[in-house]
């Protein structure tokens, strides 16, 4: 096997060689002549690190990933009688998320799916460089089912799944700043020492309607976005007061 720098002389020369020396066969390779070779003939000279390295750049973009030992947080919540646990894992140096897990308690395929998909995108954007804040000013306030009260007194009621995930995220990781920015002034003297439970609270800052509001877990959300209330035999909006039929 020759160099890569070897001449059409010095192959002549090897030719030579081997007819001076008798040998019935020969057959030369020049180094690096293919794509893909079965021997080398120089050492790779890469170091190897026993830490490899968190940065990944690929067509321009960056990618920092986590280190294989990172702290963490589980989170158990639900919305709408769904029970989700959601887990947390934290950047090291500033204890700020770098990636999603979603797992629901006994769902199908489907919704299972869906959030581990939802999950996966948001740890991409949070090792991209992309701000916690942008993501919970775009997916907050997300509706869609399953959505209801829950099981948090700060977040007493969510319009999805989705919804209460940046919700969380904001109120737990932003500045206090920013969660006012984006969910408004936040009064923490005002809160009792032992909150009551969720659909109690949520009850108590609504405002009168005809006919006294029953907390459902299965209650729909109105087109304003706010959670409807079974009023009778059917369900009505305390913000814009629309009904789903007649209330008897």
């Amino acid at each position: 096997m020759g160099p890569n720098s070897a001449t059409r002389d010095d192959i002549r020369e090897v030719f030579i060689e081997g007819w001076r020396l008798g040998l019935k066969a020969i057959a030369i390779y020049r180094d690096g002549s293919k794509g893909l070779q079965p021997l080398n003939t120089k050492k790779e000279t890469t170091e190897s690190s026993s830490t490899p390295s968190l940065v990944e750049k690929v067509n321009g973009y960056t990618r920092v990933h986590l280190p294989d030992e990172r702290p963490a947080i589980t989170h158990k919540f639900s919305v709408g009688g769904h029970e989700v646990y959601l887990t947390v894992g934290l950047y090291p140096s500033n204890s700020q998320p770098g990636e999603l897990f979603l797992v629901a308690a006994k769902e199908g395929s489907t919704i299972s799916g869906l959030l581990d998909t939802v999950a996966t995108l948001v740890s991409m954007c949070l090792q991209s460089g992309v701000p916690l804040k942008t993501l919970v000013r775009k997916f907050k306030d997300t509706s869609f089912a399953p959505a209801g009260f829950t099981s948090n007194p700060e977040i007493p009621a969510a319009k999805s799944i989705a919804d209460y995930v940046f919700r969380y995220l904001g109120m737990r990781f932003l500045s206090q700043d920013d969660r006012e920015e984006l969910f408004g002034p936040i009064k923490t003297d005002s809160l009792p020492i032992n909150p009551l439970p969720a659909s109690i609270l949520v009850q108590a800052q609504l405002p009168n309607i005809a006919a006294t509001p029953v907390s459902n877990t299965d209650a729909p959300v109105c087109q304003c976005g706010t959670l409807m209330f079974r009023a009778g035999s059917c369900w009505t909006c305390p913000n814009c007061f629309a009904t789903t039929g007649v209330c008897n």
